[in-house]
Protein backbone atom coordinates (compact mmCIF):
# COMPACT_ATOMS: atom_id res chain seq x y z
CA UNK A 1 0.00 0.00 0.00
CA UNK A 2 1.37 3.24 -1.05
CA UNK A 3 1.67 5.75 1.96
CA UNK A 4 1.34 9.20 1.44
CA UNK A 5 1.32 12.86 3.56
CA UNK A 6 -1.55 11.78 5.92
CA UNK A 7 -1.27 7.80 5.85
CA UNK A 8 -2.47 5.53 3.58
CA UNK A 9 -4.69 6.52 0.43
CA UNK A 10 -7.16 4.04 1.18
CA UNK A 11 -7.94 5.30 4.80
CA UNK A 12 -7.74 8.76 3.31
CA UNK A 13 -10.90 7.64 0.96
CA UNK A 14 -12.32 6.20 4.41
CA UNK A 15 -12.19 9.52 6.40
CA UNK A 16 -13.45 11.60 3.31
CA UNK A 17 -16.07 9.31 3.00
CA UNK A 18 -16.84 9.74 6.60
CA UNK A 19 -17.00 13.40 6.33
CA UNK A 20 -18.97 13.27 3.75
CA UNK A 21 -22.13 11.40 5.22
CA UNK A 22 -21.58 13.60 8.04
CA UNK A 23 -22.20 16.89 6.05
CA UNK A 24 -25.50 18.34 5.21
CA UNK A 25 -26.20 20.12 2.15
CA UNK A 26 -28.53 22.67 2.51
CA UNK A 27 -30.88 23.40 -0.96
CA UNK A 28 -34.03 25.17 -1.67
CA UNK A 29 -36.42 23.72 -3.23
CA UNK A 30 -38.73 25.19 -6.23
CA UNK A 31 -40.64 26.70 -3.54
CA UNK A 32 -37.73 28.38 -1.45
CA UNK A 33 -38.51 25.74 1.36
CA UNK A 34 -34.65 24.23 2.70
CA UNK A 35 -34.32 20.25 1.99
CA UNK A 36 -31.25 18.25 2.57
CA UNK A 37 -30.00 16.76 -0.52
CA UNK A 38 -28.42 13.44 -0.28
CA UNK A 39 -27.21 13.53 -4.03
CA UNK A 40 -25.06 16.48 -3.21
CA UNK A 41 -23.80 15.35 0.20
CA UNK A 42 -22.71 11.90 -1.45
CA UNK A 43 -21.01 13.63 -4.09
CA UNK A 44 -17.27 12.43 -3.49
CA UNK A 45 -14.50 15.27 -3.46
CA UNK A 46 -11.58 15.45 -6.39
CA UNK A 47 -9.49 14.33 -3.44
CA UNK A 48 -11.37 11.51 -2.65
CA UNK A 49 -11.33 10.50 -6.20
CA UNK A 50 -8.04 10.94 -6.61
CA UNK A 51 -6.68 8.74 -3.68
CA UNK A 52 -8.92 5.97 -4.70
CA UNK A 53 -8.02 6.18 -8.24
CA UNK A 54 -4.44 6.04 -6.96
CA UNK A 55 -5.26 2.58 -4.83
CA UNK A 56 -7.06 1.00 -7.63
CA UNK A 57 -4.14 1.47 -9.58
CA UNK A 58 -1.77 0.20 -7.08
CA UNK A 59 -4.19 -3.03 -6.78
CA UNK A 60 -4.75 -3.89 -10.27
CA UNK A 61 -1.77 -3.51 -11.64
CA UNK A 62 -0.39 -6.21 -9.27
CA UNK A 63 -2.52 -8.62 -11.24
CA UNK A 64 -2.04 -10.54 -14.11
CA UNK A 65 -4.94 -9.86 -15.91
CA UNK A 66 -4.76 -8.60 -19.42
CA UNK A 67 -6.89 -6.15 -21.02
CA UNK A 68 -8.95 -7.59 -23.95
CA UNK A 69 -12.30 -6.21 -25.67
CA UNK A 70 -14.76 -6.44 -23.26
CA UNK A 71 -18.61 -6.31 -24.09
CA UNK A 72 -18.97 -4.45 -20.41
CA UNK A 73 -22.71 -4.88 -20.15
CA UNK A 74 -23.47 -8.44 -19.92
CA UNK A 75 -26.98 -8.22 -18.47
CA UNK A 76 -29.61 -11.05 -18.40
CA UNK A 77 -31.55 -9.12 -21.30
CA UNK A 78 -28.28 -8.75 -23.24
CA UNK A 79 -27.70 -12.78 -23.32
CA UNK A 80 -29.70 -14.76 -26.39
CA UNK A 81 -29.86 -18.57 -25.75
CA UNK A 82 -31.10 -20.55 -28.51
CA UNK A 83 -32.10 -24.20 -27.45
CA UNK A 84 -32.70 -25.26 -30.86
CA UNK A 85 -29.56 -24.17 -32.45
CA UNK A 86 -27.67 -24.69 -29.19
CA UNK A 87 -25.87 -21.20 -29.31
CA UNK A 88 -25.33 -18.22 -27.39
CA UNK A 89 -25.61 -14.59 -28.82
CA UNK A 90 -24.58 -11.49 -27.11
CA UNK A 91 -26.55 -8.26 -28.28
CA UNK A 92 -26.12 -4.27 -27.74
CA UNK A 93 -22.35 -3.77 -28.03
CA UNK A 94 -22.23 -0.16 -27.03
CA UNK A 95 -20.64 -0.15 -23.77
CA UNK A 96 -18.03 -2.36 -25.72
CA UNK A 97 -14.32 -1.31 -24.62
CA UNK A 98 -11.10 -2.80 -23.28
CA UNK A 99 -11.31 -4.16 -19.77
CA UNK A 100 -10.04 -6.48 -17.69
CA UNK A 101 -9.95 -10.37 -19.19
CA UNK A 102 -12.21 -11.53 -16.03
CA UNK A 103 -14.76 -7.96 -16.33
CA UNK A 104 -17.17 -9.38 -18.03
CA UNK A 105 -18.13 -12.60 -16.65
CA UNK A 106 -17.44 -11.21 -12.66
CA UNK A 107 -19.99 -8.33 -13.78
CA UNK A 108 -22.41 -10.57 -15.20
CA UNK A 109 -22.91 -12.25 -11.71
CA UNK A 110 -22.96 -9.30 -9.80
CA UNK A 111 -25.81 -8.03 -11.78
CA UNK A 112 -27.40 -11.40 -11.72
CA UNK A 113 -27.25 -11.84 -8.19
CA UNK A 114 -27.60 -7.92 -7.42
Amino acid sequence: MQESEGGCSSCMVQRERERERESTVEVRDGRGEKENSVALREVPSYETLMAEMESLKIHLSQTDSPTVLCHNDLLTKNIIYNSFEGTVKFIDYEYADYNYQAFDIGNHFNEFAG
